[in-house]
């Protein structure tokens, strides 16, 4: 059975594509056999024993989405962005050291989300990181943390709170919210701690929100969000769950694993099976 490489020219300004370009060096110098596809994916994976993913949070996002839930193992390499799954997957291994030890990484099965029938990986934010998202569209090139950074800070300034109704299990909120994100990772943004104790494969999500904030008060969150220290704010709320409905009264921008979306309801719940990846 073959490896199959898989990668985008456009994810990370074309990092994803550097890294696949030495991994097929490598392989070619141990005799391994593999089919590599740039762009134009094959339909279905069935002829293959691994696989090896370069790109981001999008790209992996793109991947479950197009072949579904596999239990084919599969290996992130950091090509993209933000590349916050890859963080929460491998800390701070980088793609040069990936491409010659990932024969070594164990296996685990990870948990994968559904919102409104599509799957993520990472986490889907409503709201405020819908907004931040469709700005940094206009600053692409800067990418990354400082792009995502940038962009926030501005935001800062203007955004409005949603109102918000969320039902979960047993419990229920109806509120105006400047966060509202469901998280299945902890990362987002290249460095944003949201939910800083959610674990990739414990069978929850995790629910995060917080209430209306002042400038001067969005200000002093920034930081701790960064650090992971914002579950300790009044008002800032965060549940393990295993579904959860939200709905708005208008339709908002949304990113799902860092693509954009609207939308005005939203279902959440986990999928039925588990992805198998690598980890470090």
């Amino acid at each position: 059975m073959k490896l199959v490489l898989l990668y985008n020219s456009f994810s990370g300004n074309g990092k994803g594509k550097q890294l696949a370009e030495k991994m097929k060096a490598s392989l070619l110098s141990r005799g391994l056999a593999f089919d590599a596809f740039e762009n134009q994916w094959p339909a279905e994976l069935n002829n293959y024993s691994e696989v090896l993913l370069f790109g981001g949070d999008g790209t992996l996002n793109y991947f479950v989405n197009r072949y579904g839930v596999l239990s084919l193992p599969l290996t992130l390499f950091p090509g993209g962005t933000g590349n916050d799954v890859h963080w929460k997957l491998f800390g701070d291994t980088n793609g040069e050291k990936q491409i010659h030890s990932w024969p070594e990484f164990k296996t685990m099965a990870i948990d994968v989300g559904v919102c409104n029938g599509e799957y993520f990986v990472n986490m889907v934010g409503i709201g405020f990181d819908g907004e931040v998202l469709k700005r940094m569209k206009a600053i692409r090139w800067i990418g990354g943390h400082i792009g995502y950074l940038s962009v926030v800070i501005r935001l800062i300034f203007s955004f409005v709170e949603n109102n918000l109704t969320l039902v979960w299990d047993k419990d229920h909120k109806s509120q105006a919210c400047l966060l509202c994100q469901v998280s299945n990772s902890s990362r987002t943004g290249g460095g944003f701690m949201v939910a800083p104790h959610a674990k990739i494969d414990d069978g929850l999500l995790n629910l995060t929100y917080c209430g209306a904030m002042s400038v001067f008060k969005r200000l002093l969150f920034l930081p701790k969000v960064e650090r992971g220290k914002h579950l300790a704010v009044r008002g800032v709320e965060t549940y393990p769950i295993t579904r959860v409905k939200i709905e708005a009264p208008r339709l908002l921008h949304y990113q799902l694993d860092g693509e954009l979306r609207s939308g005005s309801s939203f279902d959440f719940k986990l999928a039925d099976q588990k992805l198998l990846v690598r980890f470090a």
